[in-house]
């Protein structure tokens, strides 16, 4: 099959091309720049979207009432509190996988520095391990 290229020549990556060796759990060949584009706008919305939440996450809790009343009050009350911290940690997680995308350093594992799959950097915005890595990093605990 022909490729376009002698024996022994490699193909000249752009900065946000990153090239990936094939293992178990990895994306197996090159991350393109369309599927890091694509996965940087899904980012960028999911960003904008948790934004909106967090700003209209001030919701009043009726804590007047009888102590049942206060005790549900203040149940909400910590709920809602989780639930915005949680936010804010997935926003930070956002905001790092973007500006990694953006430094064309995105998708590499940092403990082995193979490729992370394509499938888990879409289910986990700013992960830094690779599905090899993170389960000897989760025995290790």
């Amino acid at each position: 099959m022909y490729t376009g290229r002698l024996p022994g020549q490699f193909r000249a990556y752009s900065s946000i091309e990153v090239e990936y060796r094939q293992r178990p759990g990895s994306f197996e060949g090159i991350m393109k720049p369309k599927e890091l584009k694509s996965l940087r706008k899904k980012y960028v919305e999911l960003r904008e979207t948790l934004i909106k939440t967090l700003e209209n996450s001030d919701y009043e809790i009726d804590v007047d009432g009888d102590d049942v009343d206060l005790l549900q009050g203040q149940s909400l009350i910590r709920v809602q509190n989780q639930i915005s911290a949680n936010n804010i940690k997935k926003l930070r997680a956002l905001d790092t996988a973007i500006e990694s995308i953006d430094q064309g350093e995105y998708g590499q594992c940092q403990e082995c520095g193979e490729g992370i799959g394509i499938k888990r950097l879409e289910a986990i915005p700013g992960v830094n391990t690779c599905i090899v890595c993170a389960e000897q990093l989760e025995l290790h605990r």
